[in-house]
């Protein structure tokens, strides 16, 4: 490689007798530079400096940037604090390769001392430099400060180009600000700059997160109108985005398309396909593209599991999602928090409450904490199988745990002792969620009025139907969900005493 050539002529010129000078050691490192060899450009700059040369601004420079490239952001900023100690002044190359590094680490904080710095000591930012400071704020979701960048660089008299749109694009869609993206996308095109792929990809990227699917094809129909050809990444998004709109039938169209036009799918875009499928409740098409994964040699990672154990679960495929579970683990991979709740979430929809805190007990065993949405899956199991005082030990234990219960939660568990007869249990956490802030739904009630109604409560039924209308809840739609029977019986019974 290039750097390797640069250090074998060094060694070259010593044994024939001659000193490197500084030129031949800061060409050597600015090689080393090119090809990410950052510790190879600070063995260099010992060396010289060993030999009794002097490093330069330029010498400098080259090794910052050997850092940037090679994502060392803080040997990049010690470097620049060394030279500035030495007498150096850095230059406009100089700051813009240490925010460069920040930019690549996320650093955004530190990217903007630094443009702010090199202000106050009279040096004027280029385009470059705020687009790798703009870039470090779309790393980050700093949306709102990339637009202000934008904006300060143009009253600066400086022009973007399509790096700074594309940057400033990119971070309004990862803050899913897809109407801005949209609007910026519009205003280089109208400024006479032509978007390249990976602009369009960022706009359609901003619509997959906000479910504007519509919206994502069309950008993905315009970018082909102007002979732009769409790569993996393109098709992903746009896979995703019809995958989160529940479009799942158009993300496979995408996912054949991209492969009738020479392209080949990755294990992101299968797994945005079978996120698609998930969503859509399409349990065997998911184990389809799962097995497909498989045949063309890609290997499947924990997210690709999660989805199709998901979409297993969604169906009550409690069995399956078990075998996906056991089958991730012979292939080498970890199970973690969002793999148990969809494990778990199949089994409490099939009513296998035994296996569902099995494997709750099981991830805690290995290091794992269960979030809101494992706890309240849980509580789901217990409380379709009567269970309800295990219910309520799952709500006693997440709360010992620090979780907060949520509507659901208390749901799930006023459900388990609503299928059990407790309706004094059942008012008693109505009342404990209303107390803690937390404002019941409709299902919430249903299942108060059933534990009531099953009961031989039927005051209390016709007390909570009350208590609906001052809730402002329809009482008519919550008669449609109750059981009805059971309230007719008890309200004819009232009526008749």
């Amino acid at each position: 490689q290039k750097w390797q050539v640069a250090l074998q002529l060094l060694a070259t010129m010593q044994q024939r007798g001659f000193q490197p000078d500084i030129i031949a050691y800061n060409s050597a490192i600015s090689a080393c530079a090119e090809c990410q060899q950052w510790q190879v450009a600070l063995q260099l700059l010992a060396t010289m400096q060993q030999h009794g040369l002097q490093p330069n601004v330029i010498t400098y420079t080259s090794v910052i940037s050997a850092c940037e490239k090679s994502r060392q952001w803080q040997v990049a900023l010690q470097l620049l604090a060394t030279m500035q100690q030495r007498g150096l002044q850095p230059d406009i190359m100089t700051y813009n390769s240490a925010i460069s590094a920040c930019a690549k680490c996320q650093q955004w904080q530190v990217a903007l001392q630094l443009l702010a710095t090199m202000q106050q000591r009279g040096l004027q930012p280029n385009l470059v430099t705020y687009n790798a400071t703009i870039s470090a704020c779309a790393k980050t979701q700093q949306w709102q400060l990339a637009l202000q960048l934008l904006a300060t660089l143009q009253q600066h008299g400086l022009q973007p180009n399509v790096l700074t749109y594309t940057a400033t694009i990119s971070a309004c869609a990862k803050s899913q600000q897809w109407q801005e993206a949209l609007q910026l996308l519009a205003t280089m095109q109208q400024r006479g700059l032509q978007p390249d792929i990976i602009t369009c990809n960022s706009a359609i990227s901003a619509c997959s997160k906000v479910q504007e699917w519509q919206v994502a094809l069309q950008l993905l129909a315009t970018m082909q109108q102007r002979g732009l050809k769409p790569n993996i990444i393109t098709y992903t998004s746009a896979i995703s985005a019809c995958g989160k709109s529940q479009q799942w039938q158009v993300a496979l169209q995408l996912l054949a398309t991209m492969q009738q036009r020479g392209l080949q799918p990755n294990v992101i875009t299968y797994n945005s396909a079978i996120g698609a499928c998930e969503r859509g409740r399409q349990w065997q098409v998911a184990l389809q593209l799962l097995a497909t994964i498989q045949q063309r040699g890609l290997q499947p990672n924990v997210n690709t599991y999660n989805a199709t154990i998901s979409a297993c679960a969604k169906t009550q495929q409690w069995q399956l999602a078990l075998q996906l579970l056991a089958t991730l683990q012979q292939h080498g991979l970890q199970p973690n928090v969002l793999t148990y709740t969809a494990t778990i979430s199949a089994c409490a929809k099939s009513q296998q409450w035994q296996e569902a805190l099995q494997l709750l007990a099981t991830m805690q065993q290995r290091g794992l904490q269960p979030d809101i949405i494992t706890c309240n899956s849980a509580i789901s199991a217990c409380s379709k199988v009567q269970e309800w005082q295990v219910a309520l030990q799952l709500l006693a234990t997440m709360q010992q745990r620090g979780l907060k219960p949520n509507v659901i939660t208390y749901t799930s568990a006023i459900s388990a002792c609503a299928q059990s007869q407790q309706w004094q249990v059942a008012l008693q956490l109505l009342a404990t969620m209303q107390q803690r802030g937390l404002q019941p739904n409709l299902i919430t009630y249903n299942s108060v009025i059933n534990a009531r109604a099953k009961c031989q409560q039927a005051a209390s039924v016709l007390e909570l139907l009350e208590e609906f209308h001052f809730a402002g809840l329809a009482s008519d739609a919550v008669m449609d969900n109750l059981d009805a029977a059971a309230v007719s019986r008890e309200l004819d019974s009232s009526f008749r005493s």
